[in-house]
């Protein structure tokens, strides 16, 4: 990937990824703590950095509702600020 591909967009997304990768001048922007946490995502979970937003914010998609226990009607609720405004009911 050339260096002027990811410096040109606004919002970028990484997902787990190895400490080889992340030492490249791609992401330089994350912060070492960060770097850190991204080799220890789970799956479904994501990093989003945007200029919007002073620290990257971590996502994660809820499980499919197949495999969600309890009620008919699968609610998730976002882990963080934001969490009363996330709500997928199926």
């Amino acid at each position: 990937m050339h260096e002027r591909g990811p410096g040109n967009c606004s919002t970028t997304v990484v997902g787990r990824s190895g400490p080889a990768k992340l030492a490249a001048i791609h992401y330089r922007f994350l912060e070492m703590p960060v770097k850190a946490n991204i080799t220890r995502l789970d799956k479904g979970e994501l990093v989003l950095s945007h200029a919007i937003f002073r620290q990257p914010v971590e996502i994660a998609f809820p499980k499919p509702s197949y495999l969600q226990e309890g009620t008919a009607h699968a609610t998730w609720e976002c882990p963080g600020p934001f969490g009363d405004l996330i709500n997928l009911a199926a």
